[in-house]
């Protein structure tokens, strides 16, 4: 039995809405597209009012080909479970009939005008003003050398921002997604089980609902430190596409507070679970620099967040050095005098940048 469209709620055709758009998205993770499936799933309307959108929408519906057949895989299934009437018959073809743009099912007019309007609400305007490229790359949050800050995000959750870091957040009914691009981000994340909360690094993704964690982005690694409540770290390697799905007997574990995991780049490999002091996890933010035998190539990038002439690690021989100790921030030399009481180890200042290299035996 139908169901007269004009009954949609307004709210329906927003969130379809949303899911269109953020469906148009290249970058769109798996996560993001589970949520989506899942949407469709809780409701015939949903579905009617989404393929509506498709229908009127037309060549700006296309998806990538691999989604799009899971995609038909669900709406075929659900049309058979939930009696949803189809707008068209898909038959073997695409979500869009790419050789016939005529629809074969005309939307009621009233609804069509509303997902219309909806969609336009959405796009047109920001597209005119230059607004919707920037929505769908997100909002950046950025710090200077040296320089910490806190800010509040659209959803009540809170990012602290080492020096030198760079988060990119995109907000959606859906998903809260984040990118650490560079540096070191604590979050505390406001509790929305409809919404997790999903923080990209590299290759690495650690999910969470409601919770506190730190993750530490370098070039040798990607380390996570859970505060408070529990995530699920994911990792890939670097010829895998973003978003697979990670599963037991590869590349994934679940953190408790007090754990710290580290994630290598390239591999994809998560190292050993271990305890971490959540205190220490939060000592960056308080200009201190805790060091429990982390590697000197990993200790010198975090330093070179601090300060303007740059420490160089000249000799690659000393990159696996490990360093156990504590140093403030404000104070680069600090490391330096510290790393000159070690035998065969030679610091050299120019103007520009300080080497670090070993001491060449003298003759």
């Amino acid at each position: 039995m139908k169901s007269d469209p004009v009954s949609v709620a307004p709210q329906i055709i927003d969130e379809a809405s949303e899911w269109f758009i953020a469906m148009r998205e290249p970058t769109a993770s798996l996560d993001q597209r589970a949520a989506f499936v899942d949407w469709l799933r809780r409701s015939p309307v949903h579905m009617r009012v989404y393929l509506e959108i498709v229908e009127l929408w037309g060549d700006a519906a296309d998806l990538d080909p691999e989604f799009e057949s899971t995609l038909e895989a669900t709406i075929h299934a659900s049309q058979a479970r939930d009696n949803v009437v189809p707008l068209r018959d898909y038959g073997d073809t695409s979500l869009v009939d790419r050789s016939d743009r005529t629809p074969r099912h005309r939307p009621h007019p009233s609804l069509a005008w509303r997902v219309a309007a909806s969609v336009l609400v959405t796009i047109g305007i920001a597209v005119a003003a230059g607004v919707w490229w920037n929505a769908m790359r997100g909002t950046l949050y950025a710090t200077d050398i040296g320089e910490q800050k806190t800010f509040v995000l659209d959803d009540g959750s809170v990012a602290k921002l080492d020096a030198r870091s760079r988060l990119r957040v995109r907000m959606s009914a859906a998903s809260r997604q984040v990118e650490l691009v560079e540096g070191q981000a604590l979050f505390e994340v406001t509790k929305n089980p409809r919404r997790p909360f999903i923080v990209h690094s590299g290759t690495t993704s650690v999910r969470a609902v409601g919770t506190a964690f730190d993750v530490d982005r370098t070039s040798r690694a990607t380390v996570v430190t859970v505060v408070e409540g529990r995530v699920e770290v994911r990792s890939r390697t670097d010829d895998e596409p973003d978003g697979v799905v990670a599963t037991a007997d590869r590349h994934s574990v679940v953190l408790v507070a007090g754990e710290r995991v580290s994630v290598a780049p390239a591999s994809g490999e998560i190292n050993r679970v271990t305890q971490a002091d959540t205190a220490g996890a939060t000592t960056s933010t308080q200009r201190e620099l805790v060091f429990s035998g982390e590697p000197l190539a990993s200790v010198v990038e975090k330093f070179n967040r601090y300060t303007r002439r740059t420490i160089v690690l000249s000799d690659p021989a000393l990159a696996d050095l490990r360093i156990n100790a504590v140093f403030r921030s404000t104070n680069p030399e600090s490391l330096l005098l510290f790393l000159g009481r070690i035998d065969g180890i030679e610091i050299q200042r120019t103007a520009a940048e300080i080497r670090i290299s070993k001491k060449v035996p003298q003759s």
